[in-house]
């Protein structure tokens, strides 16, 4: 039998946390402050943009969102971000993913300040992570180790199949958080899923939406 993992029961005790820990650092006078991009009209970025709003307000975290519009230049983009990381009142900055086409993700990854960035996309955080060491984790394959981990499930050693619509780079990431920090061997994507029920090794599904 399947062992369905409550995601929500986690993510709640999660953010009751993290509000904790957002009280006492205010106590301390530490403002935590997330600022956050988007540029266009894409609905599912939207969806993703205002659930991360509510979870700040929820946490005593201050969000700031800039939303631009689908025409923005790459150099007001940029600008903006630069504008961001001087600003020592903004202590993390999250661009939504995808940008429109007419504009270079890699370079807007790139003007991030790897210390404000809070999706771990920067090159520096990407090299910080495969040495095992980093304060800053990309949220899905952090996600799903925090879910094992709250549920008492042993992986280390095991094999891992990772299932996923996101093209853009989920398995690689969450292959890599596995293989780097629980030294999971990953035996492959949907195309093994068939062997790798067969061999009854742990396996999670990534669902969009």
């Amino acid at each position: 039998m399947p062992n369905i993992i409550n995601g929500k029961e986690i993510s709640g005790n999660i953010k009751d946390s993290v509000k904790q820990q957002v009280a006492d650092l205010k106590e301390k006078g530490c403002s935590v402050c997330l600022g956050v991009v988007i540029v266009g009209d894409d609905p599912a970025s939207r969806v993703y943009v205002n659930n991360k709003k509510k979870a700040c307000e929820y946490c005593g975290i201050r969000s700031e969102e800039y939303a631009l519009p689908q025409q923005t230049r790459q150099e007001e983009l940029l600008g903006l971000i630069d504008e961001l990381n001087s600003r020592k009142d903004v202590n993390g900055i999250l661009v939504q993913m995808p940008l429109p086409r007419h504009l270079d993700e890699k370079s807007v990854i790139e003007r991030i300040s790897p210390d404000k960035d809070v999706d771990a996309f920067h090159p520096v955080n990407v090299g910080r992570i495969m040495i095992g060491d980093y304060s800053l984790a990309p949220c899905t394959p952090a996600g799903v180790m925090e879910m094992l981990k709250s549920c008492s499930i042993e992986v280390e050693g095991k094999n891992c199949v990772v299932i996923g619509n996101e093209a853009r780079g989920l398995s690689d990431e969450c292959s890599m958080l596995c293989d780097v920090l629980y030294k999971i061997n990953i035996y492959g994507k949907a195309e093994s899923l068939n062997a790798a029920v067969a061999a009854g090794i742990l396996m999670y599904k990534i669902i969009d939406g």
